[in-house]
């Protein structure tokens, strides 16, 4: 089952702990069977924390996946 967007919003919000202010960008991959949920934190978040040129940062998050039936 996809989730919405929202729900995946929701959801790395609480693994994080951030604010939805400073994610710039999320989304879904898929890699063979394995599903990733990929959050971009906004680089003013990240630059008062590493103030080393950074341009964001790319969070990436394995999600299992259990098929019951088909």
């Amino acid at each position: 089952m996809m989730c919405t967007y929202g729900e995946a919003h929701a959801a790395m919000k609480a693994l994080v702990g951030l604010r939805p202010a400073v994610m710039s960008a999320i989304s879904i991959e898929q890699d063979d069977s394995n599903f990733y949920l990929l959050l971009q934190v906004a680089p003013e978040y990240v630059r008062h924390k590493y103030p080393h040129n950074i341009n964001g940062v790319e969070l990436r998050v394995r999600a299992a996946v259990s098929t019951y039936g088909d």
